[in-house]
């Protein structure tokens, strides 16, 4: 199952070879957008984080003050 990775900081270098992203995903990551990744390229770990879906806790107030 692919999951979604966005770029830590900076930029990401171009060699070698796009990091084995492929040029596509390496200019996407590049422009501050998120990509899925099946696996995550050995060249590529250093750069990138898994972006975690965000779940909101809904906060129930009983009318107790």
């Amino acid at each position: 199952m692919a999951k979604k990775y966005k770029l830590k900081d900076g930029l990401l270098p171009r060699k070698p070879s796009f990091l084995k992203l492929g040029k596509e995903k390496w200019y996407l990551l590049n422009n501050g957008k998120s990509v899925e990744l099946d696996i995550v390229p050995e060249l590529a770990k250093d750069y990138i984080e898994e972006v975690k879906s965000k779940v909101k806790k809904e906060v129930k107030n009983d009318g107790e003050q």
